[in-house]
């Protein structure tokens, strides 16, 4: 069973991989690396959109208390949000193109 909050995607993923496994461990792997370019992706593009709609970088450490606590509460949250969709949207993708790709005829 997956943990409550940043294993849902995990844990959907190996629900995938038991499931669906066209190619075994394979699915884990691509899972893995699915979520790993949709995270670093997402980080780019909302660093981006933060500094040009804010005028300077994020917090590059949100718990420096040199760091104001509004936009180390701001940056958390919004990444937070940001990432975990993009992970879910991420691992919805790869769900439907195993369940499509795997369903045909038999190879032999």
């Amino acid at each position: 069973m997956a943990e409550k909050h940043g294993g849902r995607v995990r844990g959907a993923l190996s629900d995938i991989s038991a499931t669906y496994r066209p190619g075994g461990r394979g699915v884990g792997i691509i899972g893995g690396l699915t979520d790993m370019a949709a995270v670093f992706g997402t980080r780019k593009v909302i660093t981006l959109l933060w500094t040009r709609a804010i005028g300077r970088e994020p917090p590059s450490h949100p718990e420096d208390p040199q760091v104001h606590l509004p936009e180390a509460l701001a940056w958390a949250a919004i990444t937070g949000v940001a990432v975990e969709a993009v992970r879910l949207l991420a691992a919805r993708a790869l769900a439907g193109r195993l369940r499509h790709g795997s369903g045909g005829g038999d190879a032999a």
